[in-house]
């Protein structure tokens, strides 16, 4: 139990964070014990959605809310519709469009892989406690792990029915297992040389189990630095160039490309957790890592 505050201290990817040492960099910010506010998961609106049948008065004649909801749902249509970050969004049409053009730019825009894009774009969202856009994107991590796994291992499981299902089933509790490791594995620690090299041999153990080759490891060991330290060590950026040495002339648009994935999944899951986007502000306990 923090006693200082009152609570006990939050739990990130299955290490607990000791706010003791001021100099840390992996110091979190403390909750006010004395806060009165009792929000269950899914009860805060800070921002009420937008109908977009039936938008605000001041934004019902606004042409640019008009064109910027014309061009989101036409970018949702094969989707579902509108999600909760957009229909927060749409109150500022302006934000919307540059917002949309920046991330469909990273999504679909760059030549960096989908499986090392989504493996970021996740580590991010637990790091964060970025619960939407964990569940967007924990299906899509899942999806392009299943494509990278069915390159790398086309005679797996053998011919026929069964050997399909055995296939299939063996490349599921792959994908999770990838999923799970995101999720739970403890935050490359950015204090000392020893502590970030004790972390770097616990992500090749485990991610040697799973499949995770030195460029999916060394952009994960990259997106906690930018995501916790935001400085990177010297020792996690040559680790990323060196994993990518085998791209030659293509090595540095992706290095920018990653850097600019993780930069831009950070905007993400601040302004989903700070104006509480569906109503998860908290990181459920049944999602965060015991």
């Amino acid at each position: 139990m923090d006693i200082k505050h009152g609570h006990p201290p939050p739990t990130i990817v299955g290490t607990t964070l000791d706010r003791s040492s001021q100099s840390s960099p992996l110091m979190s910010p403390s909750i006010p014990a004395e806060s009165n506010d009792t929000l269950e998961l899914g009860s805060s609106i800070r921002i009420p959605p937008i109908d977009p049948s039936n938008p605000p008065p001041q934004l019902s004649n606004d042409p640019t809310f008009t064109s910027a909801l014309s061009a989101t749902l036409a970018r949702r249509r094969t989707q579902g519709g509108l999600n909760a970050l957009d229909q927060t969004l749409l109150y500022s049409p302006v934000l919307t469009q540059g917002w949309n053009g920046l991330l469909g730019a990273v999504r679909t825009g760059c030549t960096l892989s989908d499986d090392l894009r989504e493996l970021a774009i996740c580590r991010v969202a637990v790091l964060n406690r970025a619960k939407f856009e964990w569940i967007q994107h924990a299906r899509l991590l899942k999806e392009a792990w299943i494509k990278r796994m069915k390159s790398d291992r086309s005679g797996i499981g053998g011919e026929g029915v069964i050997g399909l299902a055995n296939a299939e089933a063996e490349l599921e509790k792959g994908a999770d297992e990838v999923l799970r490791l995101v999720e739970q594995a403890p935050v490359h620690v950015l204090g000392t040389l020893a502590e970030y090299e004790s972390a770097r041999l616990h992500w090749e153990d485990r991610g040697r189990k799973v499949a995770l080759d030195e460029k999916a490891l060394a952009v994960l060991a990259y997106t906690d630095a930018m995501t916790r330290n935001v400085v990177v060590p010297e020792a996690i950026w040559r680790q990323l160039k060196d994993a990518f040495a085998d791209e030659e002339e293509r090595r540095d648009r992706l290095l920018v490309e990653i850097t600019g994935t993780v930069a831009a999944y950070n905007c993400v899951s601040r302004f989903l957790v700070a104006l509480d986007v569906a109503g998860m502000e908290r990181w459920d306990v049944e999602t965060e890592a015991k």
